[in-house]
């Protein structure tokens, strides 16, 4: 998992699965010690793709310093580790809302979460542009334009935009960036806008 920080630098923190959940240790003593982070901080882990956290660090208010009274405070052990809770399948709206409220000084780009539906992949082959999403970010296009979408081969596709009731849908194109990258119902991709023409796609299968 990488972790990033406001200061934009990253760690690479390894995942083991243990007891039927997850945890991050080698590596996560290095972002510790980095970030001073102490005893009674708060950490914010916002899920940026499947392998990317940002993590946003507010200090205790009630630690006036960071020393204690016998001294600077130690540094955590080698061993140390943090355990992720697993998200479960009916709590995927709560990832896409936290997602749609980051305010504007959120790091890193505007980005929506779409699990993929029969419509998605298989007959019709469309991807709707959720409306929150155009307008949050003062969205306009015109049928015909076209959405360059990208994957982190850095692989590209052209997909048509159509204007529909006030809402926008990928379609010609669409069929063809689904096929290419395997895309199955229940796989959950990941959008961000780059540009307005532009949107890099991250694809999690369903597991």
């Amino acid at each position: 998992m990488v972790l990033h920080t406001e200061t934009r630098s990253s760690w690479s923190v390894n995942i083991v699965a243990n007891t039927g959940g997850y945890k991050l240790c080698g590596g996560w003593s290095a972002f510790v010690i980095d970030n001073g982070i102490n005893k009674g901080d708060i950490c914010e882990f916002k899920l940026m793709s499947r392998l990317e956290m940002w993590v946003q660090v507010t200090p205790n208010p009630k630690v006036a310093s960071r020393t204690s009274r016998n001294g600077p405070l130690s540094c955590p052990p080698r061993n140390a580790e943090v355990k992720l809770r697993t998200v479960k399948p009916e709590l995927e709206h709560v990832i896409q809302n936290a997602l749609k409220a980051a305010d504007a000084s959120s790091i890193g780009p505007p980005s929506f979460l779409t699990k993929m539906q029969r419509y998605n992949v298989e007959y019709g082959r469309i991807l709707n542009i959720p409306m929150h999403f155009v307008r949050e970010n003062s969205l306009s296009y015109c049928t015909d334009e076209k959405m360059v979408l990208r994957t982190e081969t850095g692989s590209s596709w052209s997909v048509n935009i159509v204007a529909n009731m006030g809402g926008y849908k990928l379609c010609g194109g669409w069929s063809a960036f689904v096929s290419d990258n395997g895309i199955k119902k229940g796989d959950v991709c990941e959008f961000k806008l780059m540009s307005r023409l532009e949107m890099r796609v991250e694809v999690t299968p369903k597991l």
